[in-house]
């Protein structure tokens, strides 16, 4: 039993120290490039150096983190190829469930969604784009979870999370809040109708115009890739 909950205990520890550096990453407050001393987390968290090895080695695996034997830890890059990659692995999972929803949403997911865009447009008419791309993001999960489709979630995850640090890099630039809630609304009106072509459609368009903006401003700002 103690051998057990010794166990649970580092698991808990490494999943505290893997969705810090996590935010901090994606935020970029651990700038790309910067180096990653296990020593020091240890001494932050308070922990030994196994929870700190997991870890970063979930953070390597998400790409935020690049490993190098003997010669240190870093965080990674921002790719401008990579991001393509991910945008074109998040756009075939996302038509996907707006197909896989279209006409099948029950009362209370309806509701919730509905819910979730008019706070969207509250925020935008408040000029609260943190606050606003919140809940895009709740939006978009909540479709992803009504779904069913948990495998997808699992490969979603990482690639979101990698989005979402180039989207960091680019709001401050290029917010398209009014459009995103435009779209938002389209999608949603798609999903709830009966045509699944419809549906997958609006949500290629929508994650479309996020990635031309995302390009657009990356070639504009190439100081922004690292």
């Amino acid at each position: 039993m103690a051998g057990k909950l010794e166990t649970h205990r580092r698991s808990s520890r490494s999943q505290e120290i893997f969705e810090a550096l996590q935010q901090e990453i994606v935020s970029n407050a651990l700038r790309p490039g910067t180096p990653v001393d296990k020593a020091e987390l240890c001494k932050r968290f308070q922990v030994s150096r196994t929870p700190v090895t997991d870890a970063l080695n979930r953070l390597s695996e998400h790409g935020l983190i690049e490993i190098f034997p003997q010669h240190g830890t870093f965080v990674s890059r921002i790719d401008l190829n990579d991001i393509r990659e991910h945008a074109f692995i998040r756009e075939c999972i996302e038509t996907g469930v707006a197909r896989r929803l279209t006409g099948k949403l029950e009362d209370v997911q309806l509701a919730q969604l509905k819910t979730n865009i008019r706070i969207q447009r509250a925020l935008a008419d408040s000029d609260d784009n943190e606050g606003f791309y919140r809940y895009d993001k709740e939006f978009h999960d909540l479709l992803l979870q009504y779904s069913g489709q948990h495998k997808a979630e699992e490969v979603l995850n990482p690639v979101l999370t990698q989005l979402e640090r180039a989207r960091k890099q680019i709001v401050p630039l290029a917010p398209r809040v009014l459009e995103a809630l435009k779209e938002h609304e389209d999608i949603l009106a798609a999903i709830t109708g009966d045509d699944p072509d419809r549906a997958t459609e609006a949500m290629r368009v929508h994650l479309r115009e996020s990635m031309a903006t995302v390009e657009q401003v990356l070639a504009e700002n190439p100081d922004l890739l690292y």
